[in-house]
């Protein structure tokens, strides 16, 4: 019988490269069906703590679980409602809103011009730079519906996963034993991820409820949305946020000028900054701190494997990635190369 002892060692990284090369390839492939999928893994780790609630309190299990995705289901049907709502309005005003890009863009050349910043001031073509930015913000729009629409058919994969999930604990428990190596590994595993992403939900929130606040009071329109989009797009630290505010502050040029725009991006970067370095220690504790770099190479990686579901997904990807190199002493060098730390105690070799 072969075992890795007997393959070359010349071999094995060469081998171990292509493997993961076509992983990746199918993932790609078959991304139309993987990420529905993936997006019922996430939301049922974030729907878990509720359902296991409900249940304590007496509540029957198929209850709980109609309580529950009744709970998500009008969550995404208000994202719907307020990403329906705001593209029709943004499509409506396109050409309102482009005018007046351009008329401010042309106020900001004047300035550059004063201050003796000819070069940047003749780069600036107004007319054409406040069409750019406004497809791309119908195109933001558009990639947001999309991952919503897959939202909702992981809505089933939560389902199915709250109502399997004691039966499937409760053949592992039957199959390897109470003390197993492996059965203690995965339930360590699966503790650690929960408890990384409640921390990074409370996060959310307040990142959420302070740019909607800052939106609101600047007078940007949809402010709802854009703090809903915050909540969201922060699992991502760091580059989510700044993704989810391009287009309010391009809104708030438009509708405002330079000033108001200037306030918003800065703003939205001292609650960024606030939150991550200041907030998020307390909260999370001696959680998983994970490398600004590496959070940025995930970040595009998996847009690019996955498409714009990839970008929301990118953070629970790295995040199981990072916990499962942690579990084994073998691979826990590589988790700490990515991250300063995780919210784990060793686990029994299996």
């Amino acid at each position: 019988m072969s075992s890795d002892s007997d393959t070359p060692a010349v071999w094995r990284w060469p081998i171990l490269i292509a493997t993961i090369v076509i992983i990746l390839a199918g993932m790609a492939w078959l991304s139309p069906v993987l990420t529905p999928l993936m997006l019922g893994v996430f939301f049922s780790a974030l729907a878990a703590p509720m359902y296991q609630w409900l249940v304590r309190r007496k509540a029957p299990r198929w209850l709980a679980l109609v309580i529950l995705i009744a709970v998500l289901g009008a969550g995404l049907l208000g994202l719907a409602l307020l990403l329906g709502t705001a593209t029709r309005h943004f499509a409506a005003g396109l050409q309102t809103y482009r005018n007046n890009l351009a008329l401010h863009l042309q106020e900001l050349q004047g300035i550059l011009s004063n201050i003796n910043f000819t070069a940047l001031a003749d780069s600036l073509r107004p007319a054409q730079q406040a069409a750019q930015a406004t497809d791309w913000v119908m195109q933001f729009l558009s990639a947001v519906i999309s991952v919503v629409s897959d939202a909702v058919f992981a809505l089933l994969v939560v389902a199915f996963l709250l109502l399997e999930g004691p039966h499937f604990e409760a053949r592992f428990r039957a199959g390897l034993g109470e003390q197993h190596p492996l059965r203690l590994r995965m339930n360590l595993f699966g503790d650690n991820m929960l408890r990384y992403f409640l921390a990074r939900t409370k996060l959310n929130l307040l990142t959420g409820l302070g740019v909607g606040i800052m939106y609101w009071v600047l007078g940007v329109e949809y402010a709802a949305l854009w703090a809903v989009l915050a909540f969201v797009f922060s699992y991502v630290p760091y580059l989510g946020l700044t993704l989810a505010s391009v287009p309010p502050v391009v809104l708030a040029f438009a509708q405002y000028g330079l000033g108001t725009a200037v306030i918003a991006g800065l703003g939205v970067l001292v609650i960024n900054l606030s939150i991550e370095n200041l907030i998020e220690p307390a909260v999370v504790g001696r959680g998983l701190h994970l490398s600004p770099l590496f959070v940025f190479v995930s970040f595009f990686f998996w847009g690019w494997i996955l498409g714009p579901a990839g970008v929301f997904l990118s953070m629970p990807i790295t995040v199981i990635l990072v916990l499962i190199l942690d579990s084994y002493d073998q691979t826990r060098w590589l988790a700490n190369v990515v991250s300063n730390g995780t919210p784990s105690q060793q686990a029994p070799e299996a």
